[in-house]
């Protein structure tokens, strides 16, 4: 997925790194990662939790999979992180997050399950805060739902994610 010339398919891995001793040896790879919180949880219908590697690395230079960047979450909360879908249509056109143009308005939504959720239409800045509110409410129901599995240390690290959603 990362540092070897993504397929169209997974332009949203371009710029992420593997750190490097990973690299070199894939079993220091899985050491790590079977001593992370949450490696073998499930969620409520029981899959497996999935690898994360944005939200601590939104505040650090490294991005991609690396022993700082790296922790195990629900599903559910590991999808709505995602800033920008790679075949979003705001991709490269200068609109906010979450806003897409549709012939002479701009509408907002947000991904759920995967699928683009109709938010409201209006202007550009009405779309981007009805997409942050959204997006905001809906991390933070599901960061309530799953507290009684995350740390400590990921929960600060979700509250500064909604944090940076405000401003940017």
């Amino acid at each position: 997925r990362c540092g070897y010339n993504p397929s169209a398919g997974l332009k949203h891995y371009e710029g992420k790194t593997i750190h490097q001793k990973w690299l070199d040896d894939p079993t220091l790879f899985y050491k790590f990662v079977v001593t992370l919180d949450n490696y073998n949880s499930v969620d409520d219908k029981g899959k497996p939790f999935h690898i994360e590697k944005d939200l601590f690395g939104s505040n650090s230079e490294v991005k991609g999979y690396h022993p700082h960047t790296i922790c195990f979450l629900p599903n559910d909360l590991n999808q709505i992180l995602q800033l920008e879908h790679p075949n979003q249509r705001t991709v490269n056109k200068g609109l906010p997050l979450g806003v897409t143009q549709d012939g002479n308005r701009y509408k907002a939504q947000i991904s759920a399950g995967g699928k683009p959720s109709y938010l409201g239409s209006g202007t550009v800045d009405e779309c981007s805060m009805l997409y942050k509110t959204a997006k905001i409410l809906r991390i933070k129901e599901l960061t309530d739902k799953w507290k009684h599995m995350l740390s400590d240390k990921i929960l600060n690290q979700l509250d500064l994610f909604v944090e940076h959603l405000k401003v940017i």
